[in-house]
């Protein structure tokens, strides 16, 4: 950890906005509500000049930083780390999360023709794939299913039961159905769903 913040200033803001008069108690009632950065003059409640900027809000009596109270300070990110790590992990959660949702976004619409046609997921899809095509986790699940397709097509049989053509996984056919508990479902949201 870095020696930035300062621990007795620290707690002299946070410690009145707390429920508890423990320390340690005291930061886990803490939750954060929006992370940035700002290249503006920015002061964390320790006094220290910050760039990552964190507003958090008092679970159990809904207190928030920055207030009226803090002059309108913030909490930095050494702050959070060296004295609130529940909110570091987090933090570095979300961050995650944020960066895994944006990649996903502009693969998406990027290049939607190598997304898996089943699942719609990229990430154990094969590096060849073309529109129509199933990733490897899809086939594995594929294996000894039978689709069912609302046209008829080559090497197809016809279901009186169902009123559809059937046969293996085939790419040439739109609109795959299974049959999952006693009804037809459309393979797409059978795969999204698992």
């Amino acid at each position: 950890m870095t020696d930035r913040g300062n621990t007795e200033q620290f707690f002299k803001v946070l410690m009145p906005l707390c429920e508890s008069t423990n320390r340690q108690r005291a930061v886990l009632e803490w939750d954060i509500t929006r992370t940035y950065y700002d290249d503006a003059n920015n002061h964390c409640i320790c006094g220290q000049s910050i760039k990552e900027c964190n507003h958090i809000k008092n679970r159990l009596n809904g207190n928030i930083i920055p207030s009226p109270y803090t002059e309108d300070r913030m909490i930095g990110c050494v702050c959070v780390e060296k004295f609130m790590p529940n909110l570091s992990t987090e933090m570095k959660l979300k961050r995650t999360n944020q960066d895994r949702e944006k990649k996903w976004r502009n693969f998406k619409k990027n290049a939607p023709e190598k997304l898996c046609y089943l699942c719609r997921g990229f990430n154990n899809r094969r590096t060849n794939l073309v529109v129509g095509q199933i990733c490897v986790s899809c086939e594995k699940k594929t294996k000894n299913k039978v689709f069912y397709y609302k046209e008829r097509g080559n090497g197809l049989k016809y279901t009186s039961l169902y009123k559809m053509w059937f046969g293996k996984y085939n790419i040439n056919f739109n609109n795959p159905y299974l049959v999952f508990e006693g009804e037809l479902i459309k393979a797409t949201k059978f795969f999204q769903s698992q």
